[in-house]
């Protein structure tokens, strides 16, 4: 189980990381100009976020059930 966690940890902190970094650099992007790419760019990682937190909660639970 404590392998199970670490590599989860590590995992989840990487994928936040990537998350935090294309959204910011996607945010700085969209002050200087007004596209609907940007917009849409940011609803994704939005949904992004929502499905790798589904994801992981899934995995955890399937890892306790065993």
């Amino acid at each position: 189980m404590q392998n199970f966690i670490q590599i989860i940890s590590e995992s989840t902190e990487s994928n936040i990381e990537n998350f935090n970094r294309v959204e910011e650099l996607t945010r700085k992007e969209l002050e200087n100009l007004g596209s609907t790419r940007l917009v849409l760019t940011l609803q994704k990682m939005q949904w992004e976020r929502s499905i790798f937190a589904i994801g992981m909660f899934s995995l955890f639970e399937a890892v306790v059930q065993n």
